[in-house]
């Protein structure tokens, strides 16, 4: 008996439980790649779970401790806070309120839950659309094996936004309209590129055009109440509604400025053709492959995945969300962090996991996991990964 079989002979319930536990190996394995790749004999004061405390996490867990008016911060770094939406903030000091932990592991404890919770969404998703097993297992497989998953160890967004759009989407699919509004609200306000659900949106509006109720209004009438907090924000905190777009221009440290007018992929584009040119020339620049490298690489497969997706048929309302989101951040310019972006994409895993050739899927996955362990490598040691 092959193993398809073996699978198809075991009950739900058995499938859900072994592929979650699998997800958790994989979270764990990585931890123990982190701390195997650390040298703790030169920072005797970092643990296994410190080195994962990098980069943005510092101002997630600063605005959860401080909100947006820290006592004795230099007015440069108050002004770069406002790049940081209030929810997942708002998440960390909830949960280390109620649990009585420090910030920095009530932010661990969301990202490692919320990872577990949407592998599950996303099998119930593509089990609901496709009714196929394998394709379910093997989109969990490739959302936690991708290149840059190691986030959702991480003290970052990327797990909290994957779990609101994924169960905004399995939401809908339950005909329920009106909370995967608020849940668009929530995920505008844990990263400014949830506002690409609202084309998701507005298509399943105009797919149930002959039907439509309230909840369709509220599904289109909540997501921008995210745009107006923010809007608030910025005003009481730094003293106008369009604060944090001026910061992006003005400030250095930003890692990403609006392109006007905006041209999506042209820097993506313009930066494969410097990448060609550096393989064609033997050079060598590794600070151009984390920068915009690299991102010109995700940015473009991601595309082409969703490309594919579409013609393959994938629902459209989720097509639609994963390509206006290609569109819109890389219409921005030093767009260093697209490669941690397309990690919430998940119409490229299921795109993937509806390939038939096993050899073509076991070498995607033997290639995105040798690309995680290289990033992760990287990241734990403090060193820029995206």
């Amino acid at each position: 008996m092959n193993k398809i079989n073996i699978l198809e002979n075991w009950s739900e319930k058995k499938v859900v439980t072994v592929l979650l536990l699998v997800v958790v190996a994989i979270k764990v394995c990585l931890f123990c790649w982190g701390a195997f790749c650390f040298d703790f004999i030169v920072n005797k004061e970092d643990t296994w779970l410190s080195i994962w405390d990098r980069w943005d996490a510092y101002w997630y867990q600063m605005i959860a401790n401080n909100g947006y008016s820290p006592i004795g911060l230099e007015p440069e770094k108050k002004a770069f806070m406002s790049h940081f939406p209030p929810f997942y903030p708002f998440l960390i000091r909830v949960l280390a309120t109620i649990l009585f932990l420090p910030t920095r592991n009530a932010a661990f404890l969301i990202s490692f839950t919320l990872a577990i919770a949407s592998s599950y969404l996303l099998y119930w998703l593509v089990m609901k659309d496709f009714q196929n097993r394998q394709t379910a297992i093997l989109s969990v497989l490739f959302l936690n094996l991708y290149p840059t998953s190691y986030f959702t160890n991480a003290p970052y967004t990327e797990a909290t936004f994957t779990f609101l759009t994924l169960l905004a989407f399995c939401l809908i699919r339950q005909q329920n309209f009106w909370a995967p509004g608020l849940l668009a609200t929530a995920t505008i306000l844990t990263r400014y590129i949830g506002v690409n659900l609202l084309p998701a949106y507005l298509f399943v509006a105009w797919k149930n055009r002959h039907n439509l109720s309230y909840q369709h209004f509220l599904l289109l009438a909540l997501p921008p109440v995210a745009l107006l907090v923010e809007l608030l924000i910025n005003f009481y905190y730094f003293g106008s509604p369009f604060f944090v777009i001026r910061e992006h221009e003005n400030n250095p440290a930003s890692i990403q400025t609006p392109s006007f007018p905006p041209i999506p992929l042209k820097e993506a584009i313009t930066s494969l053709f410097t990448l060609v040119d550096n393989y064609c020339t033997n050079t060598l620049d590794q600070y151009f492959m984390m920068t915009l490298g690299w991102s010109s690489i995700f940015t473009l497969f991601a595309l082409i995945v969703i490309i594919i997706g579409i013609y393959r048929k994938l629902p459209l309302d989720y097509s639609i969300y994963a390509l206006s989101s290609v569109l819109f951040f890389s219409c921005f310019t030093w767009t260093i962090s697209a490669p941690r972006f397309t990690f919430t994409l998940f119409p490229i895993f299921i795109t993937l996991a509806t390939i038939k050739n096993r050899i073509v899927v076991g070498l995607i996955m033997a290639v995105f996991f040798s690309m995680l362990l290289y990033f992760t490598r990287i990241f734990v040691n403090a060193g820029w990964a995206f």
